[in-house]
């Protein structure tokens, strides 16, 4: 039996080939993309930069705790005598 040709077949965009322009394009936005992400990122030396600035600086969160169990610490009221039953 053989093959009928269908006259109203739709061409998909799935069944197309890239064109050279669409591959120059995506081409084109795969080196740009591939600059600025190399640029956005920082050398060895800002690396170091950062590290000792990190360092040098003082932890807050450890200031914060000390102060909130002084807080809670010296709220604490004294203890009272504990009374013993009766037998």
């Amino acid at each position: 039996m053989p093959l009928e040709r269908i006259e109203n077949h739709r061409q998909l965009p799935t069944d197309r080939r890239p064109t050279p322009r669409s591959l120059l394009a995506i081409a084109t936005f795969g080196v740009v993309a591939t600059i600025l992400v190399s640029c956005s990122q920082g050398t060895s030396r800002d690396a170091e930069r950062g590290r000792e600035q990190d360092a040098k600086r003082t932890s807050v969160v450890d200031d914060l705790q000390a102060t909130e169990t002084a807080r809670l610490v010296s709220g604490t009221p004294d203890a009272s005598p504990t009374v013993e039953p009766e037998e």
